[in-house]
C-alpha cells in the first residue's frame, strides 16, 4: 500500500502515478486514522490497518458502503471482513473542518461530530477542506 503526502499535516493520498512525491509506509501512520471514501481500495486499506491494531474510521459521502462494487462478490467478502474488525463508518458525511489532531464531520442532517484523528487518507485529488 503506497501513499504520498505531506507528513507535517498528517494527510496522505493514495498514489499510483506521481512517483516523484515522497512515499509513506503504513508503519509511519499513527493509531487513529480517518479514511475518506468507502470504495474497494479504501475498505481494503481499512481492513489491513485495523488488522495491525489501528483505530480506523471511514466516512462516505453517499448512503452506501462500497458504492463501486454493489453487485460484485467482492463486496460481500469485504463487508464480512469489516464486520469482524473495529472499523467505524459514517455514511452521508463529510469533513467540514480540521485542526492538528481533530476533525469536524457533518452529516446531511447537519449533525456535527468531532473526532480525534492522527492521520487522514484521502483519494487522489480529493479536496478535504
Amino acid at each position: 500500500m503506497d501513499f504520498t503526502g505531506d507528513e507535517n499535516h498528517q494527510v496522505y493520498q493514495f498514489s499510483w502515478m506521481e512517483r516523484e512525491l515522497k512515499r509513506v509506509s503504513e508503519d509511519k501512520l499513527a493509531d487513529r486514522i480517518l479514511i475518506i471514501g468507502s470504495g474497494v481500495l479504501e475498505c481494503q486499506t481499512a481492513i489491513k490497518l485495523a488488522n495491525k491494531g489501528k483505530e480506523v474510521v471511514i466516512i462516505e459521502h453517499s448512503d452506501e458502503l462500497l458504492p463501486d462494487c454493489l453487485n460484485s462478490p467482492i463486496r460481500a467478502q469485504l463487508m464480512r471482513s469489516l464486520e469482524k474488525l473495529l472499523v467505524t463508518f459514517y455514511l452521508e458525511t463529510v469533513i467540514i473542518d480540521s485542526e492538528k489532531e481533530q476533525v469536524c464531520l457533518c452529516n446531511k442532517e447537519g449533525f456535527q461530530l468531532y473526532l480525534d484523528i492522527d492521520n487522514i487518507i484521502a483519494p487522489k485529488g480529493y479536496e478535504y477542506f
